[in-house]
């Protein structure tokens, strides 16, 4: 059985003022990056458009760019939000795993990090791919939250 990851959340709501929401979650991504060592932080975004085209993209600005600079990538048409959020996560992992490194990976989507410590996971098969790179992050003594 794969391990759940680490999730957590910025304690906020969109009620907030936004300035107290980009304080509580500035606050936040001091914590959780503060508990690994040498973390580089990696932020991950999926998109549905109105006319249906999906994708996602990692970026991160302390790690260097993979070949070929930062860029996204498509998926297929209409897939949903929280789908194309849910690949996001699996690149930034996947080139955590690549490179052995530890990490902070930041969404924004609550659907998808529900999904990945769900025990009825949607769209289980990126779940646990997701999981699967993270199980083997562990083994290679890193982490990835």
């Amino acid at each position: 059985m794969l391990p759940t990851p680490d999730v957590s959340f910025t304690p906020t709501s969109k009620s907030e003022l936004p300035s107290l929401q980009r304080q509580l979650a500035l606050e936040h991504i001091e914590t959780v990056t503060s508990s690994i060592t040498d973390p580089y932080c990696l932020y991950t975004d999926g998109s549905l458009q109105v006319d249906g085209a999906a994708g996602c993209a990692v970026f991160s600005p302390d790690m260097e760019s993979p070949p070929g600079g930062w860029v996204g990538r498509r998926l297929c048409n209409h897939s949903s939000s929280t789908l194309c959020e849910l690949y996001a996560i699996l690149d930034a992992v996947s080139l955590v795993c690549q490179r052995g490194v530890n990490a902070a990976i930041f969404c924004d989507s609550r659907p998808a990090l529900h999904s990945l410590s769900s025990v009825h996971p949607t769209h289980s098969t990126v779940v646990q791919q997701i999981l699967s790179f993270l199980s083997l992050l562990r083994h290679r003594n890193c982490r990835a939250l």
